[in-house]
C-alpha cells in the first residue's frame, strides 16, 4: 500500500504547477454575526472598509477555487495583505511585516472551493511573528491606514518571495470585468480637516446652520444631527433610515464604532444590546494579543482580566489595572506623562499642586477626593465611577451627549453634498433648546465632528404687517405706507418712519417684502 501511494501514473507526471488562470478567489460580506452576507460589489471593492468596518471586526469571507484535474502536488500558500511579495523577501525589514498566512495545503483542497474568514486588519497590516492567521498578531491597529489588500498565492514548501507568487491581490472576479482590476481598498483615516467657524440662527420653527469648508477633498458630504434639551433624538419629518451593516456607502452614509456595533466587536455571539464598545467587557481570559480575535483584550477603562496579563506589554501590577503605555505605579495609575502639580500626577510631601487639588497618597487630587472614590474630577475607582459618571481613563467625567454616539437616529437631514456650507433644520417646535452637530465623512464614511454641539431655541419672527400692527400710524391699509407729521422743514418724516420700520424688520432696504424666516 505504502509503495503505491508513492508510484505517481504518467499523467500526474505531466501535471503542471497551477496558475492565476486556474483560480478563482471571490469576497463575500458579513454581517454582524460573521455570517455571509452578500457577494461584493464593485462599489463595496472601493470604499466599503472604514475605520468603523475594522474597529467592529466586520470579517471578510474570501472563497478560493482552482478548476481542472491536472494539477501537481506542489504546496500552495494562501496569504492576506497588501504588498505580501515585497513583505516576505523583507521579512519584517522597515515598514514591511509578512502577511498573514490563511492557509497551506495542496491544490487538490481548492476544487471544492473553501472559503477562510478574516479580519479587516489584515488588509492594511502584516503579522508580529507568527503568520498563521488562527494566532497571528498584527502589526497594527484600525487607524493611520489606507491602501488596498487581497489574497496572495504562491506554490512551494519554502518562504514565497518576490517573484514567486502567482496571485497578487488584485485578482478576483468581484472586479475582473471593470476596466481595472483591484484588490480590497480601505481606509481607516477620517476627514483631517473637519468644517469650522459653525455659527447657527434662530428663526420660526426652524434653525439656519452655517460653517466655513476648511478642505473639501477628503470630504464626501455632511449630515446634521438633532436633539432636544433632554439630549434625545427629534423627529422633524427627515430622519433617515438606519442604514444596514452591510449597505453600499455611496459617500452619502458614516459609520463609528459606537453606531456601528454598539455590542462589541462582530462574531457569533454578538449582542447589539451589550453596550460592547461602552464598557469594554471583557470575557474569558486574556491571551495577551490585542487584535479583534482576542476576547479578552483590555477594556477602555484599563482594567484586565484575572490572570492579570498585560496586552499590551506583557507585564501586569498587582492590581490587574492597566495603562496606556503598560507601566503602572502602586495603584495601577500611569503618571509617566504627567505635568507636576496637575491633577493625577506624582506629588512628593510639602510640593504644592494646582489650586483646588491636595497632594494625597503621591498624586494631586480634587480637594473632595479621598483617593480612588469614584466622585466627580477623582480617580476612577477601579475603573469605574459613581452614579451616571463614567471612567475617563484615570478621572471621573460627566457622560458626554449621547448625540457624539452619532446614532442614525439623531440624523435630521438628508445627506449634504461637500461644497456644502449651509443647512435649514425645519419641523422644530418655538420655544424649546434644541442640540446641533454637524457631522463630516469621507467616501468610505469615516465621520469627524467638533468637540461641542451647537444649541438655539427657535422663535416666531414677524413678517412687515406684523411689525406695522405693532408700529401704529406707521403703516396705511393694506401695506400701504402713513405719511405721518414731518418733523422737519424738508418734509422726510414719512421716509423716516419707513426707514424706521425697515430697520426695525431687518428688512434691510428690501421694502414690503415679507422678512425671510431663518
Amino acid at each position: 500500500m505504502g509503495a503505491l501511494a508513492l508510484t505517481a501514473s504518467p499523467s500526474a507526471a505531466l501535471a503542471a504547477p497551477p496558475t492565476a488562470e486556474d483560480f478563482q478567489i471571490t469576497y463575500f460580506l458579513t454581517d454582524e454575526y460573521g455570517n455571509r452576507s452578500r457577494q461584493m460589489q464593485p462599489q463595496d471593492m472601493q470604499q466599503f472598509f472604514g475605520q468603523a468596518r475594522c474597529e467592529c471586526g466586520q470579517s471578510i469571507i474570501a472563497r478560493v477555487s482552482l478548476a481542472g484535474n491536472s494539477i501537481d502536488s506542489e504546496q500552495i500558500q494562501v496569504f492576506v495583505g497588501q504588498q505580501c511579495s515585497m513583505a516576505q523577501a523583507l521579512m519584517g525589514i522597515g515598514q514591511f511585516a509578512p502577511c498573514a498566512q490563511l492557509v497551506a495545503t495542496l491544490p487538490q483542497s481548492f476544487q471544492t472551493g473553501p472559503e477562510y474568514l478574516f479580519d479587516p486588519v489584515w488588509l492594511a497590516y502584516g503579522a508580529e511573528a507568527e503568520q498563521s492567521i488562527a494566532t497571528a498578531v498584527p502589526v497594527g491597529g484600525c487607524e493611520a491606514a489606507e491602501g488596498q489588500g487581497g489574497i496572495w498565492v504562491c506554490s512551494g514548501v519554502n518562504e514565497c518571495n518576490t517573484g514567486q507568487f502567482f496571485i497578487d491581490g488584485t485578482v478576483n472576479i468581484n472586479t475582473q470585468n471593470s476596466d481595472t482590476p483591484q484588490g480590497i481598498n480601505f481606509d481607516y483615516i477620517p476627514p483631517l480637516t473637519p468644517p469650522a467657524n459653525f455659527s447657527v440662527e434662530a428663526g420660526d420653527s426652524a434653525v439656519e446652520i452655517t460653517w466655513d469648508n476648511q478642505a473639501t477633498a477628503d470630504v464626501a458630504g455632511y449630515r446634521v444631527l438633532c436633539a432636544d434639551e433632554n439630549g434625545e433624538p427629534i423627529d422633524n419629518g427627515v430622519n433617515p433610515p438606519n442604514p444596514a451593516v452591510d449597505d453600499l456607502v455611496l459617500g452619502q452614509i458614516y459609520f463609528n464604532q459606537a453606531n456601528l456595533c454598539p455590542g462589541g466587536p462582530f462574531g457569533p455571539d454578538y449582542d447589539p444590546e451589550g453596550g460592547g464598545t461602552t464598557d469594554g467587557g471583557e470575557t474569558e481570559t486574556d491571551t495577551g494579543t490585542e487584535d479583534t480575535t482576542d476576547t479578552g483584550t483590555d477594556t477602555t477603562d484599563g482594567t484586565d482580566t484575572t490572570d492579570g496579563t498585560d496586552t499590551t506589554d506583557g507585564t501586569d501590577t498587582t492590581d490587574g489595572t492597566d495603562t496606556t503605555d503598560g507601566t503602572d505605579t502602586t495603584d495601577g495609575t500611569d503618571t509617566s506623562d504627567c505635568e507636576l502639580g496637575t491633577q493625577g500626577c506624582e506629588c512628593a510631601d510639602g510640593d504644592v499642586c494646582d489650586d483646588g487639588l491636595l497632594c494625597l497618597d503621591g498624586s494631586c487630587v480634587d480637594e473632595g477626593c479621598s483617593g480612588n472614590d469614584g466622585e466627580l474630577g477623582c480617580f476612577c475607582d477601579n475603573g469605574e465611577c459613581n452614579g451616571d459618571l463614567v471612567c475617563d481613563g484615570q478621572f471621573c467625567v460627566e457622560p458626554p451627549d449621547p448625540i457624539f454616539d452619532l446614532d442614525w437616529s439623531y440624523v435630521c437631514s438628508e445627506h449634504l453634498a461637500n461644497t456644502t456650507q449651509r443647512a435649514r433644520i425645519e419641523g422644530l417646535e418655538n420655544g424649546k433648546t434644541y442640540q446641533f452637530l454637524v457631522v463630516a465623512y469621507d467616501a468610505y464614511g469615516n465621520p469627524v465632528h467638533p468637540d461641542a454641539a451647537l444649541t438655539a431655541t427657535p422663535v416666531p419672527t414677524n413678517g412687515l404687517w406684523e411689525e406695522c400692527e405693532n408700529q401704529p400710524g406707521v403703516c396705511g391699509e393694506g401695506w400701504t405706507c402713513s405719511v405721518v407729521e414731518a418733523p422737519d422743514q424738508n418734509g422726510q418724516g414719512w421716509l423716516l418712519g419707513l426707514f424706521g420700520l425697515l430697520g426695525l424688520t431687518g428688512l434691510s432696504g428690501l421694502a414690503l417684502r415679507r422678512r425671510r424666516r431663518a
